[in-house]
């Protein structure tokens, strides 16, 4: 019976990291410089990050990180969080395991204190995104990386989408429309 674990990710199990890298590295090779040696960060320590998996009989089965940050200045100020490096291994694809992982993620972001949620997607999984309730923002790109290296979401055919888990959050949504979120998520990163 699969099983659905949450924890911070200086608490997520080392066998379980050497399977998320893995599964990363045939993902999204280009994103890593040689292959991962299994001890490596999932997410940015600096980004409070929490590590969302299901697992069956040590299996990783579908993993995603949630990195969160605050946004904005003075009274406009929300805690953000974003969906990092969401995937499931390929046999497990379109049996609900990633829609599991999703939907934890949706919900730790609702009751973790998160006004709003966004991260990229490739247009073909926008509709898997929608049915767990996140909403594209075509007009609300996310540009990440840094102020001096922006990296914009657009730039690479990725699309923006959202969810508000507070009337600050929803409030702040409906602000940004027409202008793009920058977060400051570090040099070539992008949720």
């Amino acid at each position: 019976m699969p099983q659905l674990i949450q924890t911070s990710e200086a608490d997520f199990p080392p066998e379980l990291r050497r399977q998320a890298l893995e599964l990363s590295y045939l993902e999204w090779p280009q994103a890593f410089s040689a292959p991962p040696k299994g001890d490596e960060a999932l997410n940015d320590p600096a980004l409070d990050p929490v590590c969302i998996a299901l697992v069956e009989d040590g299996c990783l089965l579908s993993y995603t990180g949630v990195q969160s940050l605050w946004f904005g200045k003075g009274d406009e100020v929300c805690r953000v969080s974003g969906i990092s490096g969401m995937l499931t291994r390929a046999a497990q694809r379109g049996r609900g395991a990633g829609r599991q992982v999703l939907v934890a993620a949706s919900a730790w972001m609702a009751r973790s204190g998160t006004d709003f949620g966004i991260f990229t997607c490739d247009p073909p999984l926008v509709a898997f995104y929608a049915r767990a309730g996140w909403i594209e923002t075509p007009t609300m790109p996310l540009v990440g990386g840094t102020r001096e290296q922006p990296f914009p979401s657009a730039q690479f055919g990725k699309v923006t989408l959202a969810q508000a888990f507070t009337p600050r959050g929803q409030a702040r949504l409906v602000q940004q429309q027409g202008r793009p979120i920058e977060l400051e998520l570090g040099v070539g990163n992008l949720w």
